[in-house]
């Protein structure tokens, strides 16, 4: 299998950026070209939580929240990845996994490369796997290469267990 588009989803968080060095890595090693997707939150799904509001107002508020996820993107693709042989941007609103899963299909991803937790998470052994990771990897087609922010390169000492998973 051949690897030409690599999609890394991020939600801009140190977590996701976690994921940097490797999608570099791959990108150069393979030729490959990056797409960076950033998912806004769809300000219009929130519409009637507070009342009917101003559909210009919302428009205004969702156009300020994607203006911020560009200029940040804007800012990793110059600092982060000026290595890679071809980034693009791509910036959604929506459900984040249906987004990113959309996306791939799209543009004929070859493997999509992101961290196991975002933003929302404490790192720690009992946070491995967010909700977007683990909905991605259960409904994706392509392979999935999930980066463990909290990685710390060993293998915890545990005690010895039977078969049956007790401890002796």
């Amino acid at each position: 299998m051949e690897i030409k588009k690599i999609l890394w989803p991020t939600d801009l968080s140190d977590n996701a950026a976690k994921a940097l060095p490797t999608v570099q890595s791959l990108a150069q090693t393979l030729g490959a070209e990056v797409h960076m997707l950033f998912v806004c939150e769809g300000i219009k799904d929130y519409d009637h939580t507070y009342g009917d509001a101003n559909p210009e107002f919302l428009r205004g508020f969702q156009e300020m929240e994607n203006q911020r996820a560009l200029k940040k993107m804007e800012a990793v693709c110059h600092d982060e990845l000026a290595g890679c042989p071809a980034i693009q941007r791509h910036l959604r609103s929506g459900y984040p996994p249906r987004e990113i899963l959309r996306l791939a299909q799209e543009i004929g991803a070859g493997l999509i490369v992101m961290a196991t937790v975002g933003r929302h998470h404490e790192l720690g052994p009992e946070s491995f796997l967010g909700s977007v990771s683990e909905r991605v990897v259960r409904h994706s087609s392509l392979p999935v290469l999930l980066i463990n922010p909290s990685g710390q390169g060993f293998y915890p000492e545990l005690p010895p267990q039977t078969p049956r998973g007790h401890e002796e």
